[in-house]
């Protein structure tokens, strides 16, 4: 039964705790804590090819991890772990591609199999397309959905059951200021980063509901960082891009220091929350002051023509004939998808994985219990000692 008094005094307690925890987050911010030990864990870092992951794979290395460096590309991937033997760290090479489900498992358990159960895993895969929305075409969304959103899908599924069964671990999502405070020209990729965003907050909400208390999650919004230089992009910003070192050092310190939201610099977090509680009129005004402006420099991805007038982009937004293989019938009664041999293909009733053996694995929500299938010969994920 619905009690007043009962909810009144949820609230003042609420209120005297809220107090408490910020007082200690003052303290815990500007003087001192506690931060855990990653030497001898195993740490995988998606996206080590290149950019922030390259760095961050360096950083945990030093700090005496044995880290396993996942890439879609093969050759950059080495050269980071060629760099981390050079300085007497220990990493290995995985190449995987992160968008196909059944990859991801294979890859799991094959760091499970040659290195040990991962300790920590860092999510910091992704693509920065920017476009304007007019000129963006239906299967470049799906790429980009594929590997900023859907591909943290796979690998929280592939990681996690042996996580909770070892009541043990640490995952880490590297999304982006995009997901908080959009900018124009680049909205679908604020679209990923906002849902990895939520993503990350519901997780912790069923981790709680679980009682699951020794897996530990990160949720990092990054401003933008001198990554990569091959990317058509022009920035226009206030304050310029941070450098990749400044970048990690921070993501590292939150990630020993188990916190669930960090921001880069760490001051960014709260002050956008805090301009989202004003009229939107004024707070157009505060961003037209710290302004975050992104423009393509390829011509392909802008909606008008060098003389301003726009395109002649009717075209393509014709749907095109259902062709063999397209999802035909009611979309309602499509329950699932089911991959074969690492493709990816509609079924109706299903939730397994199917190897190339046709042994099937069904991955069942939080249960420890289930496991990733085994590792096809001919399937297997490259691996550089």
């Amino acid at each position: 039964m619905f009690s007043v008094f009962g909810l009144l005094g949820s609230v003042v307690w609420a209120i005297i705790v809220t107090h408490f925890i910020c007082i200690r987050e003052l303290f815990q911010y500007f003087i001192y804590r506690k931060q855990k030990c990653v030497k001898g864990k195993v740490v995988v870092v998606t996206g080590s090819g290149h950019g922030l992951g390259r760095r961050l794979a360096k950083d945990f290395a030093r700090m005496g991890a044995t880290v396993v460096c996942w890439d879609i590309d093969k050759e950059r991937n080495e050269n980071t772990v060629w760099d981390i033997k050079n300085i007497n760290g220990k990493a290995i090479s995985i190449v995987c591609d992160v968008t196909d489900r059944l990859q991801v498992f294979q890859a799991a358990e094959h760091i499970r199999q040659k290195v040990g159960e991962i300790d920590i895993f860092v999510s910091s895969v992704g693509i920065y397309p920017v476009q304007e929305i007019l000129a963006w075409q239906p299967q470049e969304l799906y790429e980009l959905f594929d590997t900023n959103v859907m591909a943290q899908f796979w690998v929280l599924q592939a990681v996690l059951p042996q996580m909770i069964k070892r009541k043990s671990g640490h995952f880490v999502a590297i999304s982006s200021a995009a997901a908080i405070a959009p900018v124009g020209n680049e909205v679908p990729y604020s679209m990923t980063k906002s849902a990895l965003s939520c993503l990350m907050d519901g997780f912790i909400q069923e981790l709680r509901n679980q009682n699951h208390e020794g897996i530990k999650i990160t949720c990092v919004h990054p401003y933008y960082t001198e990554c990569r230089d091959d990317i058509p992009v022009r920035f226009d910003l206030r304050f310029g891009r941070l450098s990749p070192d400044y970048v990690s050092k921070e993501i590292i310190k939150g990630v020993l220091q188990e916190c669930e939201i960090i921001s880069v610099p760490r001051f960014m977090l709260f002050w956008i929350h805090f301009m989202k509680l004003l009229p939107f009129s004024a707070r157009m005004r505060w961003r037209d002051i710290f302004y975050t402006r992104v423009f393509p420099t390829d011509n392909s991805a802008n909606m008008y023509t060098a003389d301003g007038k726009v395109k002649n982009i009717v075209e393509q937004f014709k749907l095109p004939p259902l062709t063999q293989g397209s999802i035909q019938g009611n979309p309602s009664e499509l329950t699932s998808i089911k991959i074969e041999n690492g493709s990816k293909n509609t079924n109706n009733n299903t939730n397994n994985i199917n190897n190339n053996n046709n042994s099937i694995v069904t991955v069942n929500n939080m249960t420890p219990s289930s496991s990733p299938p085994p590792l096809p010969p001919n399937n297997t994920p490259q691996v550089r000692l």
